[in-house]
């Protein structure tokens, strides 16, 4: 964790980590090690080269609303982006891996997009699936809509896939969808006022 620091300076003579701009990097600035929380700044660009997040490098930054990920980036470790500010996520066709939790607690998170060519996940309405969509994996904590109908053919969601969503106040499942009653549990553990419904055609 940062600590909220505002910024972390690194000796140039450290054999193993970085700082870019107050940001810290690995020596090779292939990782993205920590993102101060208290950075200040409502934009961040990563820098081009950069090809892993590293779990919880951007927790707390609320004050963060738009960060720009570089098609470099392969990798985005577990938590990397929780309880941040951000409103959007654009993921390229590079991204090979986003971890559990990766963005969740993003109230105002509001739409994930990922590029067409990835060929491990993509995204119908703003909602991130595995390419295969069969697993529903993050919805936006900050999506304006009431009802949500899970697409046909999901057969799984994340565990936290609805964590947070203060909107949201129906789930509609198809009844294909396996291990329902976890999604049950979870409803209630996250957000009281979601309930759920089994669709028939």
């Amino acid at each position: 964790s940062s600590f909220c620091m505002q910024r972390i300076e690194v000796d140039s003579d450290n054999p193993n980590f970085c700082s870019i701009d107050g940001v810290l990097f690995d020596k090779n600035v292939k990782t993205l090690c920590q993102y101060p929380c208290e950075y200040g700044e409502s934009i961040y660009v990563i820098p081009d080269g950069v090809e892993t997040i590293e779990m919880y490098a951007f927790e707390m930054a609320r004050e963060l609303t738009d960060v720009i990920l570089p098609d470099s980036l392969k990798t985005v470790k577990e938590a990397a982006f929780e309880v941040t500010g951000i409103n959007k996520i654009e993921f390229s066709e590079n991204v090979e891996t986003i971890g559990p939790k990766a963005i969740i607690g993003c109230k105002n998170l509001k739409e994930i997009n990922v590029s067409l060519q990835n060929k491990f996940y993509t995204e119908v309405d703003g909602v991130l699936f595995d390419k295969n969509m069969e697993t529903l994996l993050v919805y936006p904590g900050a999506n304006e809509n009431e009802e949500y109908i899970v697409p046909d053919g999901i057969r799984r969601i994340d565990k936290v896939a609805f964590a947070g969503c203060s909107n949201l106040k129906k789930i509609i499942l198809h009844p294909q969808i396996l291990l329902l009653y976890q999604i049950e549990i979870l409803l209630g553990k996250y957000n009281h006022s979601i309930m759920y419904q089994i669709y028939n055609y």
